[in-house]
């Protein structure tokens, strides 16, 4: 065995190791955004987050490609009227999972280039307190489209 090439990957390995124990990441699944006519001025995402770090994440802000303004809502329902209500920053805490979905959380894409149609992806970027980004792809789906549940 060539023991020079076995402390290479060896080495590597533990750099490997090492730099996901202090990776930010979060795991997205089923990320879509919501089908929506072309006079439209926003679109809303949905998306299930996992963190599966031993820590909090805060998600501080959202960019997506092609919308000038993107910000985190919530549905609050008063009675029987529903108000969307403007959030900062959205914990995912460790081990635990968050639902973004319709009458719930979402993400609201606003004042678009021009608004995608069914198929098309649109690139979001992520924020994270300590400063770091992560960038999924989210898919525009029908409106209708039923929510998986992990």
């Amino acid at each position: 065995m060539n023991h020079r090439l076995f402390r290479t990957g060896f080495l590597l390995l533990i750099l490997s190791l090492s730099w996901h124990a202090g990776a930010t990441e979060l795991v997205f699944h089923d990320a879509w955004v919501s089908e929506a006519p072309p006079v439209a001025r926003s679109q809303a995402a949905y998306m299930h987050i996992h963190n599966a770090t031993e820590q909090d994440i805060v998600i501080v802000a959202v960019k997506a490609e092609g919308y000038g303004m993107v910000m985190m809502h919530k549905t609050v329902m008063d009675g029987d009227m529903a108000s969307m209500e403007h959030q900062d920053s959205l914990l995912i805490p460790a081990q635990g999972n968050v639902v973004l979905s319709p009458g719930g959380i979402h993400i609201m894409l606003m004042s678009p280039e021009r608004i995608l149609s069914l198929g098309e992806k649109t690139a979001m970027t992520f924020t994270y307190s300590d400063g770091s980004e992560q960038q999924i792809s989210a898919e525009v789906k029908a409106a209708d489209t039923p929510i998986h549940h992990h």
